[in-house]
């Protein structure tokens, strides 16, 4: 059994009653653009953990990280919720080791004033200020019948303000790579360090040296004593900073350090091949689901390239043709699954795109 058999997306965003059924080990979403792809990760990565306010806050703002006017916050939570109901609430449901059954949100705005003290012409005189923001509301029930439940409350340029300290098991973890994500050096830092706290940078290097067996450390230094910046101590090239080296090892290792840090969860990752050159997506697959199984983790992954596809067929095992599966979404909610040996005849047989 995986952390997720079956995951049933009733509504979330555009969502409405959208199944994954039989869910394996490694899941890739294909499919034209604008079909969910990216929006179904988001939904795993909040059921994960949907007590967790910053979890919330991190999924609503992944999408704009790279734009430079990305909507604000409470605007991008907002659009999570349906727009089309009476009543703007998140159902999602799920079967597997995970025992969390059932998550359902709801989104509320809302508007105070703020009073600020103001000078002009040598006279303080009192101003009110009308600040937005947005309440969410969440339960969540477990196989146990136990119902959990918290409140979220985020108002403009300000924290999340929640009503507990400590996040309520059972959570599950998880971690979402983007597209980009190899790029953004400060979550890789910050990944790193969670790393050397935890004693699993080895696991780290473990893994990354199945695609550069010439890596020998990761460290984290600063020329200037206040801006780090991430360096690998390679067998060739001694110590070199991140950024010197190709696309496809700097992508390998934002992989690398989200594997480490969902050992027994999740892994999403949006665009499975992007920054690994194609000559290459059969070594970075194998590795990839070698990794997955021995840290125990399940992966979701999109895909608009079919040399990706390929790359994933090469490493269906035998003797177990489910634990890769293939959805296909298409742009008014079908799904199509397809097992791994079906999967297989369908490409190499027939030679049919699935994407």
């Amino acid at each position: 059994m995986y952390h997720f058999n079956h995951i049933n997306i009733h509504q979330f965003r555009g969502f409405n009653n959208f199944n994954l059924e039989n869910l394996g080990r490694i899941n890739l979403l294909v499919g034209m653009n604008n079909a969910g792809k990216t929006s179904l990760l988001e939904a795993v990565s909040l059921y994960c953990r949907a007590l967790d306010s910053m979890e919330w806050f991190a999924t609503a703002s992944r999408r704009g990280m790279r734009q430079p006017f990305a909507p604000p916050v409470i605007e991008a939570l907002k659009w999570l919720f349906p727009q089309n109901r009476e009543k703007s609430e998140i159902l999602m449901k799920a079967q597997g080791h995970f025992p969390v059954r059932e998550v359902r949100a709801t989104f509320e705005e809302l508007i105070s004033s703020e009073v600020s003290m103001k000078m002009e012409t040598e006279t303080e005189f009192e101003t009110q200020e009308l600040i937005h923001g947005a309440e969410i509301k969440v339960i969540r029930s477990s196989e146990t019948q136990a119902i959990d439940a918290e409140t979220f409350r985020l108002w403009e340029k300000r924290h999340f303000i929640h009503t507990k300290k400590t996040l309520i098991e059972p959570v599950l973890p998880v971690s979402t790579i983007m597209p980009f994500s190899h790029r953004l050096e400060p979550i890789q830092i910050k990944q790193l360090t969670e790393a050397k706290k935890k004693d699993t940078v080895e696991h780290v290097l473990n893994l990354i040296r199945r695609i550069d067996p010439k890596i020998e450390a990761l460290e984290i230094l600063s020329n200037d004593g206040t801006q780090p910046s991430l360096y690998l101590r390679q067998t060739e090239i001694g110590l070199a900073p991140l950024n010197i080296f190709g696309e496809g090892l700097q992508r390998s290792l934002a992989i690398a350090l989200s594997l480490s840090s969902t050992q027994n969860g999740i892994l999403l990752i949006d665009e499975l091949e992007a920054g690994i050159h194609t000559t290459i997506l059969q070594t970075v697959f194998n590795w990839l689901i070698e990794a997955c199984r021995d840290y125990n983790v399940q992966l979701i992954a999109t895909t608009h390239s079919l040399e990706a596809l390929d790359a994933l067929l090469a490493n269906i095992p035998e003797n177990d043709s489910d634990e890769i599966v293939t959805y296909r979404l298409g742009t008014e909610g079908q799904i199509k699954r397809f097992g791994g040996n079906l999967l297989y005849r369908l490409r190499y047989e027939r030679g049919l795109d699935v994407r």
